[in-house]
């Protein structure tokens, strides 16, 4: 740029560097055109809508490209949230094929005056993918693709198909929104059911499945409120183990007991039992079992007892499990214990 000055004297002259340097970086910060900086590596780096400090700028090598020519490396992922890139929202939610369409090179929007356009810049699906992960686990975006429902989580590229769509996350729950009186689909058990039951019927009532965190810290709340108490399960979980977790309604008598473990899963210590207590993988139980001798002899040096072990095994079948295929479950039970039994 200053030697096409220099060279046409014609030209009007500009003797104020950085001027002009903010005046690109602003541009770039307003989407007018992207810039890109070489690596050593011959590999680029795109900013559009985002800009380097202008302190940087003599060793990032930019080159102002415009929207219509440029491919993107990179979208910041706080561009996609709603409200924020002109025309990609028309509404509360969005599909994956729609955000692809937008940066696909052809799309054009309305110029800053009347009758003028301005192109978007192209970006391959895999820049995408990347800014929709990224907004999704910042909980700028809400994904729901098929079952699942995911915010503050990782993405599996698998989930990130054309028919997905994408929207602004949810509202908090409230403490109060999951207790017996408020939600009493998940308690037709009566005053004990399951931190899953709770996310399952709390999703009918919305009406799309939520997202784990959301009924998550709603249910940790209750428990803060003592609203309800946990019974069992390990806590915080995932949505993988919240059938795990049972829950209870608190009652008068219950808040007149003494904290025990019984009715206190969080305590740590109890005089009268020590109990350890967590949901394990298949590998974790097969641990377990190379180190029984080791605990059993532990227990019988330290506490001067035997250790008693519980086992708990839970299986949520996909359809309605048929009862031939509970016996013949049961009967590999057997073969370990004749009071191991589903039920």
């Amino acid at each position: 740029m200053e030697k096409a000055f220099a060279q046409f004297y014609r030209l009007p002259k500009m003797l104020n560097r950085r001027a002009i340097i903010e005046t690109l970086l602003n541009g770039c910060r307003d989407g007018l055109f992207v810039l890109r900086s070489t690596r050593a590596d011959h590999s680029f780096k795109t900013f559009w809508y985002d800009a380097p400090d202008i302190m940087n700028v003599r060793d990032l090598n930019l080159v102002v490209v415009l929207p219509e020519e440029a491919s993107l490396t990179e979208i910041p992922a706080r561009l996609l949230a709603p409200g924020t890139l002109p025309e990609l929202w028309n509404g509360t939610e969005l599909t994956l094929q729609e955000v692809y369409d937008y940066f696909s090179g052809t799309k054009r929007i309305k110029g800053e005056f009347e009758g003028e356009t301005q192109a978007i810049p192209r970006a391959e699906r895999s820049v995408v993918n990347e800014a929709i992960q990224a907004a999704v686990k910042g909980r700028r975006l809400w994904l729901l693709s098929g079952r699942a429902s995911l915010l503050a989580e990782d993405v599996p590229i698998d989930l990130l198909t054309d028919d997905a769509t994408v929207q602004a996350p949810p509202p908090p729950l409230a403490a109060k929104d999951v207790i017996p009186d408020n939600l009493p689909e998940a308690w037709s058990g009566g005053n004990e059911t399951t931190a899953r039951e709770i996310a399952e019927a709390l999703s009918t009532k919305v009406g799309k499945v939520l997202p784990w965190l959301i009924v998550r810290d709603a249910l940790d709340a209750a428990f803060k409120a003592r609203f309800v108490e946990r019974v069992s399960g390990q806590w915080l979980c995932d949505y993988a183990g919240a059938g795990m977790v049972r829950v209870r309604q608190r009652t008068e008598e219950a808040e007149k007991k003494p904290a025990t473990r019984e009715n206190h899963p969080d305590a740590d210590y109890k005089p009268s039992a020590l109990i350890a207590e967590a949901a394990l993988s298949v590998a974790e139980i097969q641990n377990l079992e190379e180190e029984i001798a080791e605990l059993t002899k532990a227990s019988a040096d330290l506490f001067g007892v035997e250790p008693k072990f519980s086992l708990r095994i839970e299986i949520v079948p996909k359809a309605n499990a048929e009862r031939e295929k509970v016996e013949e479950f049961n009967g590999l039970l057997g073969e370990v214990s004749r009071r191991l039994k589903l039920r």
